[in-house]
This record gives structure tokens, C-alpha cells and sequence, in this order.
């Protein structure tokens, strides 16, 4: 993987990579695939939060993951662009379990909740286009029953959406945003995805971070506690 980020900034001129696979020692770091947003939780709240994601976490065991496209992902204010390689679903739908379990969780305390907002807007776009004057006087109004009606759509989404087009694993990042598809179909990039596809990266935990207390939630049915410092 180390050599794919090069290749791409190779081919991607006036775009300086931070790569997000080795730190500044050039020590491996772990990948991971994001179950919430950078979120702000009340230090009063902190331990709540994590024991009520302990609790409601479901009792999954380790999984699979295959990777597939190679691909340019912004963060919510457009300032960071990422190159991720996306997964494939996996086998039980495990990821989609996880994140409905997150976004509960964050829903609970008051907290955003990844990727609903942008499955909302969708949804609202496409109500627009099928009864246009209808849907905008509605918008307009901003009545209290129509506000009802969003919030209990919103918690329908949380547990029927499908969200296997988001999951990924950031590899690089960079502040300039990439031209479409910079780089990504170049004949070395092809090839070395390839190698990449064939990559299988088993998934056996959730890390909960707040601070520099990362929680660790093992997935083994059982959901084993362990609380580590920031040097461990």
C-alpha cells in the first residue's frame, strides 16, 4: 500500500500525500474504518458514552473485509481530501450493524450521526423532484408536524439505510483538492491495485478515542473491557 500512495502522487502533480499507513518514525499504524464523525463529547459525559457503546454494541464475532476501489474523499468543510481504498460488504453485514449502532448511540446523546445527514438530503432531493411545488411550499412552512416527521424518518434510516457505499480505509491525505480521478487510471496504479484487491483485512475490534484514552471493545461475542493510555 506503502507503494501505491506513492504512485499516485507520483502522478498527481502540486499534490504533496501525508500518508496515513506509517507515522512520523515510519512505524506501521493500524487501519481502521470510521464508524462516527470527529465528535465533542462533554467531559462529564465521556464514560457514558463509552459504557453505553459497550453495552449496545452488538455481539459480533472478528470479520473480513476485501478491498475494492481506489478512490478521493473530502471531509465535511471540503479542507482535507483522502485517498481511500473501499470495501466490500462484508459476508453478514456486519458493518452496516455497527455503524446503526454507533449513529443510536450518538443520536441518544445529542450527538451527529455519520452519514445520515447526506441520506436525508438525498432523500429530500429526490421528494423534490417528484412533486416539486408540493415539497417546496412544505420546506417553506417549517411546520412543527413536518419536523416530527423527519426525526421519525431519520430513526427508520439509522436501522434500514445501507450505507456499504461509505466504508473505507483512509491511506493518504492532502489539502489541495485532486482533480477527478487523478492518477487512478494509470496502467502501475491499475497493476498495483490488483495486488491491493487481493488483500483480505480481518476487522476483530471497535476503538473508542476520547483524548488520549483509546477504549478498546473486542469483538468476540462477548465484548471484553480494556482501557489503555496513549502509550499503552
Amino acid at each position: 500500500m506503502v507503494t501505491l500512495v506513492d504512485a499516485v502522487e507520483q502522478h498527481s502533480p502540486g499534490h504533496q500525500l501525508k500518508t496515513l499507513l506509517t507515522s512520523n518514525l515510519s512505524t506501521p499504524l493500524p487501519l481502521h474504518i470510521s464508524l462516527s464523525a470527529p465528535l465533542s463529547v462533554p467531559g462529564e459525559r465521556k464514560d457514558a458514552f463509552s459504557e453505553t457503546l459497550r453495552r449496545k454494541l452488538p455481539s459480533l464475532i472478528p470479520f473480513n473485509v476485501n478491498l475494492s476501489d481506489l478512490s478521493w474523499v473530502s471531509n465535511n468543510d471540503a479542507t482535507r481530501w483522502f485517498l481511500v481504498l473501499k470495501c466490500e460488504p462484508p459476508a453478514r453485514d456486519e458493518l452496516n450493524e455497527l455503524l446503526r449502532t454507533c449513529n443510536r448511540v450518538c443520536k441518544d446523546f445529542g450527538l451527529a450521526q455519520l452519514y445520515m445527514d447526506a441520506s436525508l438530503s438525498a432523500l429530500d432531493n429526490r421528494s423534490v423532484m417528484r412533486s416539486p411545488a408540493r415539497k417546496l411550499n412544505k420546506v417553506r412552512r417549517k411546520s412543527e408536524r413536518e419536523q416530527k416527521e423527519r426525526d421519525s424518518l431519520k430513526e427508520e434510516l439509522s436501522w434500514i439505510e445501507d450505507f456499504g457505499d461509505h466504508f473505507h480505509f483512509s491511506i493518504a491525505w492532502c489539502l489541495k483538492e485532486p482533480e477527478e480521478g487523478a492518477g487512478m487510471g494509470l496502467e502501475a496504479i491499475q497493476r498495483l491495485m490488483q495486488d491491493v484487491e487481493d488483500m483480505n483485512v480481518k476487522l476483530d475490534s471497535v476503538k473508542v478515542k476520547i483524548g488520549n484514552v483509546v477504549t478498546s471493545l473486542e469483538l468476540d461475542g462477548g465484548q471484553r473491557w480494556s482501557k489503555r493510555g496513549i502509550l499503552g
